[in-house]
This record gives C-alpha cells, structure tokens and sequence, in this order.
C-alpha cells in the first residue's frame, strides 16, 4: 500500500522534478537510498504530495495521519505501527535545512529506522561470502546502510547512525554499538572494497554470535 503510494505520487512528480525518469521513482519504491541531489529532491517532491513537507521543507505532522490511513482498511495493526513510526520520524529529524536535504532525512529515518532486531539479522546472518558476487553484494548492502563507502572505506560514524535503530532497547544497542565499533576498528579497509565487505561480515556475523549479538 505504501509503495503503490510512493509510486502514485513519484509519477506526478516526473513532471516538477527534471532530469528524473520512471526508474528514479522505482529506486524509492524499492528503498534504494536517495544520495544524489535528483534523487533526494523527487522523494521531498513526494513528501510534498503527500502533505508530510510543506514548500519550505518543514516536517507536517498532520500528513502522516492522512498518508497512513488507507492502511487502516487493510490491518489496523500495521497502521498503528506505521503511524508510531512515521510520527516518531517526524519529531525526531532535525527539518532547519534545505529542503531536498530534509527530505532526505526523513527518507532515511522512515526506510531505515523501520528496520527491527531481526531486520538487521537477516541482513548480515547468511554464509559467509566466498565467490565474487557474494562478496560484492554484500558490499553493495554495506553501501545501501552507509556502513562503507563507495570505495569501500568503513563509515564508522554513520555505522552508528545506522544502529540507532535498535535504541529502543539500550542493552542491546550498546552490545550491537561497542560490536560494531571493535569490527569497524580492526578491518583493514586498505584492500578491493568487496573484499573489505566480507572481511567486515566475517567479524561481525562470527564474533557477534560469541558475544550474543545474533
């Protein structure tokens, strides 16, 4: 329901927004992360629509109740944690921006604070990567996180960004933070940046299950 939505206003944003195509709105349908400036300006376009910015950029909290609605019809239970969850990311991203770039913050608390415990897990807890494309897909889900760059270097700020997610249970979250940190401090990232992609895997999937991250 909320990818039809995004998909719905994305198109009537193809007119407002140049040099965007059909496909940049199926990136954001898809939750690709918005980085380039066309990309962060077409999601704020939809926010617009979807009356959660105003013209200057500004968070409205009132869209969050007419965009989530239609949810009620469909499970009363998701509308109920979407509403939290939108409202939450509406009172908690900093909107004293331009407004593309607010846009883009509120993209990501949407996209990626929703992700839970278990969504984190299913991330990073398969076999370990050893073929090539194993190993750059795993790099390409660090990039889509802001785990590595596009280089491969390790993000350690934004890796803790990321895992704010969790802060909803603080012992958990600082084992997951003090993880993290020990395995951002002690890959080397001066290699091929698939190859630092599976080496960061390998210490957080293997060493976070000794110490009960996973």
């Amino acid at each position: 329901m909320i990818k039809d939505a995004i998909a719905h206003l994305g198109t009537q944003c193809l007119s407002e927004e140049s040099d965007t195509a059909m496909s940049d709105v199926q990136d954001l349908v898809d939750h690709v992360r918005p980085t380039t400036r066309k990309a962060l300006c077409l999601i704020t376009c939809i926010h617009r629509k979807a009356q959660m910015q105003d013209e200057h950029g500004k968070l409205k909290e009132d869209g969050v109740f007419i965009f989530v609605e239609p949810l009620k019809q469909e499970d009363m239970d998701y509308y109920e944690m979407s509403k939290q969850h939108f409202l939450n990311c509406i009172n908690t991203v900093d909107d004293d921006d331009e407004a593309c770039v607010v846009g883009g913050r509120f993209n990501d608390c949407i996209i990626i604070g929703g992700k839970k415990k278990d969504d984190l897990k299913s991330i990073i807890d398969f076999d370990m990567p050893t073929t090539r494309a194993k190993m750059c897909l795993i790099t390409c889900i660090h990039e889509k996180f802001g785990i590595q760059d596009a280089n491969g270097k390790l993000m350690k700020d934004q890796t803790m960004a990321f895992l704010d997610i969790l802060k909803d249970d603080p012992p958990y979250h600082k084992l997951a933070r003090d993880h993290f940190v020990h395995c951002i401090e002690t890959v080397s990232d001066d290699d091929e940046k698939c190859t630092i992609g599976a080496n960061l895997m390998q210490c957080i999937v293997l060493g976070g299950t000794e110490k009960g991250v996973f």
